[in-house]
């Protein structure tokens, strides 16, 4: 009768700590996710314009922007060209 006992109080400790650790985890809260849009956020795609110039299309998330950048091998700058408001 002993060892049965003894089983059936470790079955119910084991029981009991499973039981806590769900109750703990469902009352703490996980961290968001980073991979969502933050407040600046800019989205770069890389392309080819016209002339063969590889560029970057640049949007800034948070205004909805975009604007185009390229290399210029002439004058050694990176050239911004204007803005385009994409928002409705």
């Amino acid at each position: 009768m002993a060892q049965s006992s003894h089983r059936k109080l470790v079955l119910l400790i084991c029981i009991n700590v499973v039981l806590l650790t769900a109750l703990v985890l469902c009352r703490v809260e996980l961290p968001q996710a980073q991979a969502q849009v933050r407040q600046y956020d800019y989205m770069l795609v890389p392309g080819n314009s016209d002339t063969d110039q590889q560029i970057v299309w640049v949007i800034d998330l948070r205004t909805f922007q975009l604007t185009t950048c390229y290399y210029d091998r002439n004058s050694e700058q990176i050239v911004v060209g204007e803005y385009l408001d994409l928002a409705y």
